[in-house]
């Protein structure tokens, strides 16, 4: 957990994208040492260079002095880490992380991932560290633009694009009966509505993730929603297991046919991390 220590801000006239070395403390303030920081601890801080910002969880060495970006949760760089000009400003600050997990119990949820697309494409969680919970909620609002009523939805564990390393199962309802269910070596969790589909309508997809960081083949329970035309619209459940035992540290999830085919712009993506906290 990120230590918070008062009045400590610094220069650097570190340049690019990696570890910081930290310089004098600004007029007013504290090294990070000299606040109280040690060897080895991790800190909130937040970087101001000119126009960009940064802030994330860091690791201070007391060597150099230096401070390696551990965790970057926001920055105006979409997330990632900013390139730095040689003349930025970091401090130690209050995240509002910190407000969150800190808390004296109970289920601590904190969102992990959120992209809406500009353009059409697929969502990866490559590059944001989604470790560290108990359980992954996953929740889509997203349309496909291929030529058909509705497309199905892939869901792939850690860039495991092999379609034999899953096993699905889903039931299918259409005015509240079953109409069909299906089972095979694939990561299908769910379909949406697709380019030929009724006009402005999205398909939502609800997925959790128990224990993604367990030892023990993984695996999705998902709810799905969507309109194929002026009179369907089905909803339905499905199950996915990855016959692996890896922690889940990434997250990918495309359309049927994702060699090619896309989520149209303004498709929405949110991953929420859970964990119970005493």
């Amino acid at each position: 957990m990120a230590k918070l220590y008062n009045l400590a801000r610094v220069e650097t006239t570190t340049t690019g994208s990696g570890t910081m070395t930290l310089g004098d403390a600004v007029i007013g303030c504290l090294t990070f040492a000299n606040a109280g920081v040690q060897d080895g601890e991790v800190v909130s801080y937040t970087i101001l260079d000119s126009n960009s910002t940064e802030s994330g969880h860091g690791t201070y060495a007391s060597a150099g002095p230096t401070l390696a970006r551990t965790t970057i949760y926001s920055s105006t760089n979409s997330g990632s880490a900013i390139s730095l000009s040689g003349n930025a400003q970091v401090a130690i600050t209050v995240l509002a992380e910190d407000l969150t997990i800190n808390q004296t119990g109970g289920i601590v949820q904190v969102e992990l991932y959120r992209s809406t697309l500009a353009e059409a494409g697929n969502f990866d969680t490559d590059g944001t560290d989604i470790t560290g919970y108990d359980h992954l909620q996953i929740n889509l609002l997203v349309r496909g633009d291929v030529s058909a009523g509705f497309d199905n939805v892939y869901l792939f564990f850690n860039n495991d694009t092999t379609a034999g390393n899953y096993f699905f199962q889903q039931i299918l309802f259409y005015d509240g009966n079953t109409s069909g269910s299906g089972e095979g070596d694939i990561p299908f969790i769910g379909q949406i509505s697709a380019a030929s589909a009724q006009a402005g309508c999205y398909g939502s997809i609800q997925t959790f993730v128990p224990n993604y960081g367990g030892s023990h083949n993984k695996n999705s329970a998902t709810q799905f929603g969507y309109r194929s035309s002026a009179t369907q619209a089905p909803t339905g459940k499905a199950h996915v297991d990855w016959e692996s035992t890896a922690a889940i540290t990434r997250i990918t999830i495309q359309p049927d046919g994702y060699a090619t085919n896309k989520f149209v712009a303004g498709s929405f993506c949110q991953i929420i991390g859970i964990k119970t906290v005493s």
